[in-house]
């Protein structure tokens, strides 16, 4: 409701004239709609206020003044008004309400009991604020409404969500959930919860999702999903954010204990961000509160990115019940995450299966800057799993099977990284980006294994060491023996690898004398590590790349070389090396195991 008194006093012959005059609409006062009575409906209720709003053109306030003190329950009997018309209702105004702070949860006043309606509260205008309630218990029919029994609807554009408790009491520790989701994205460009304490959003308890999103550019920020008000405890909703949009934003939310996925991204949403959150954990990135399917589950779409470069964009996903981030569809993005680790980097919490799960193609894990290195350790699988039809994908950069200072013992089950597909690139050929350092896993270093056929994978200036299993294994079944010409199909094609005749290191130089018999006339890269320890099949595993030469096989298939290497070599120390299968195309070069141990004279 708008009014305006404007009063001009001009003095004629002595005479007071009062007078009203047009003003600027920028003049205008906007005073608010008070909510006075927790009852349902009639004059200073809160239906009462929302119809007068949406009658009222332009933007509109509604606050709380109803007395009595302490917390005031609005039991509702029939669905409220969908909100039409642009309105900021503020909770924080009723009497001994407080906003939260750091490590202090929000003291709410008022509730909003929707165990008799089909939902709380359905927000179908632009520009609008919704903060400080709790929105409970929506359990009605929900024949012909908006939202099935969501705590909140949001169909309009640029909307702010802040400061409520959905799903919770009003202490937001006690589960009293709507029986739909809890808060329902469908317009673009709104923002729930925000960057300060006390733009949380606590949002638990609700059987569907905490968190749908299918609109577009939308920002989720800074709330607590599937937890109580301090973050500590699970609550839990069915999965905790559902993105179905494009290019949503999901940033610094704890995201845990809900009953399936943290966060899965489905129906072709594309282009979403998902950046800073502890999914699986408490507030402070180091208590387990895991979700029980996978962290983040991303099965359609295109160009998702889980992570990021940029300080504070990693994401802490830990201690889930599944995979700690599964892919599929094509061309996403992992990086700069702890995936199994807690926010200190150090502290082992696990995810039960594979750190990484990938299918699909054209991923990218990692990267080839230093900022970009996922940390992927304790986990109950693999470190990464690359499934049957994952193709294409790079492996770049990330520490798997340590902590983040690259010293400390934090083995994934299995192998570090298990290649089933084909095409695939573990490493890199650019001497200026970091390698994957694959150590302490309680398999091999890398498994390659392939169900049936020939496949692909290239692995290149990798550090791999102190894995219970080979470096590199082949089949995998042990040492693979090298067979003349190379004939044999099967995981990487059974790439014979390099024999090592001698090692020598004189001033400050290693010279690596070897030999290749494989495939006839054809060109490939052989690369030379030193290494601490051989394992007991006397096969090394390759902690230091050395260097590597370029060189084609004769027509007999073989080669053979006195190659001196880039970085030397301590006198005593062990030298291996590695044969890739080059065919021009990256995506199809096949490297070999490592050979058998030399000792550098």
């Amino acid at each position: 409701m708008r009014r305006m008194l404007t009063v001009v006093i001009t003095a004629l012959a002595s005479t007071l004239v009062v007078s009203a005059v047009a003003v600027p609409a920028s003049a205008l006062v906007v005073l608010p709609f008070v909510v006075v009575t927790a009852a349902d409906a009639g004059a200073g209720s809160l239906r009462d206020a929302i119809v007068q709003a949406n009658a009222n053109p332009g933007p509109d306030t509604i606050e709380f003044r109803i007395p009595g003190g302490g917390v005031q329950v609005i039991t509702l009997a029939a669905n409220l008004p969908s909100i039409t018309d642009p309105v900021k209702i503020r909770g924080y105004t009723q009497p001994g309400a407080a906003q939260a702070g750091p490590g202090t949860p929000a003291a709410l006043r008022i509730v909003l009991n929707a165990s008799n309606v089909a939902f709380g509260l359905d927000l179908r205008a632009d520009d609008s604020l919704i903060a400080g309630l709790v929105i409970r218990g929506a359990a009605g029919p929900i024949a012909g409404a908006p939202c099935a029994n969501d705590g909140l609807c949001v169909a309009g554009a640029n909307n702010v969500i802040r400061g409520n408790y959905i799903g919770v009491g009003y202490a937001g520790m006690n589960p009293l959930g709507n029986n739909g989701g809890g808060i329902e994205v469908e317009g673009d460009g709104n923002t729930i919860g925000g960057p300060a304490p006390e733009d949380r959003n606590v949002i638990s308890a609700n059987l569907d999702s905490g968190i749908a999103i299918s609109g577009a550019h939308n920002l989720v920020q800074g709330n607590l999903v599937g937890t109580n008000s301090v973050g500590t405890a699970r609550l839990g909703n069915d999965t905790g954010v559902e993105i179905t949009g494009d290019g949503n934003t999901v940033a610094a939310n704890v995201i845990s204990g809900n009953r399936f996925d943290g966060v899965e991204v489905d129906n072709l949403g594309s282009t979403n961000v998902l950046e800073g959150n502890s999914i699986g954990t408490d507030i402070t990135g180091l208590v387990p509160i895991g979700n029980g399917g996978d962290g983040v589950d991303i099965d359609s779409g295109s160009d998702n990115r889980v992570g990021g470069s940029t300080t504070g964009a990693g994401n802490v996903i830990s201690a889930n019940g599944g995979d700690g981030v599964r892919l599929d569809s094509n061309g996403h993005r992992v990086e700069g995450n702890y995936i199994g680790l807690g926010a200190d980097g150090f502290t082992a919490l696990g995810n039960a299966g594979h750190g990484v799960r990938v299918h699909g193609d054209a991923h990218v894990i990692g990267g080839l800057a230093e900022e970009s290195r996922n940390v992927i350790s304790t986990n109950g699988g693999a470190g990464v799993f690359l499934e049957t039809n994952a193709d294409e994908i790079q492996v770049l950069g990330n520490a798997i099977g340590l902590d983040t200072t690259l010293t400390a013992n934090r083995g994934n089950g299995a192998s570090g990284v298990l290649a089933d597909g084909s095409g695939n690139i573990i490493g890199s050929t650019d001497p200026n980006a970091p390698p994957n350092v694959i150590a302490y896993n309680n398999g091999d270093g890398v498994t390659v294994q392939v169900p049936a056929g020939f496949s692909s994978n290239a692995l290149a200036r990798n550090a791999i060491y102190a894995n219970t299993g080979l470096g590199i294994d082949l089949n995998p079944n042990g040492v693979t023996a090298n067979d003349a010409l190379d004939v044999d199909a099967g995981a990487n094609g059974g790439q014979n690898y390099p024999m090592v005749n001698s090692a020598t290191t004189v001033a400050g130089v290693t010279t690596v004398n070897w030999r290749l018999n494989s495939l006839r006339s054809s060109q490939f890269r052989v690369e030379f590590f030193a290494s601490g320890a051989c394992d007991g099949s006397g096969h090394g595993e390759g902690r230091v790349f050395l260097g590597d030469t370029v060189v084609t096989t004769n027509a007999a298939g073989n080669i053979s070389g006195n190659t001196p290497t880039a970085v030397p070599a301590a006198v005593g120390q062990l030298v291996v090396a590695t044969a890739t299968l080059l065919t021009g195309a990256a995506a199809v070069d096949a490297t070999s195991e490592f050979s058998a141990c030399v000792v550098v004279a």
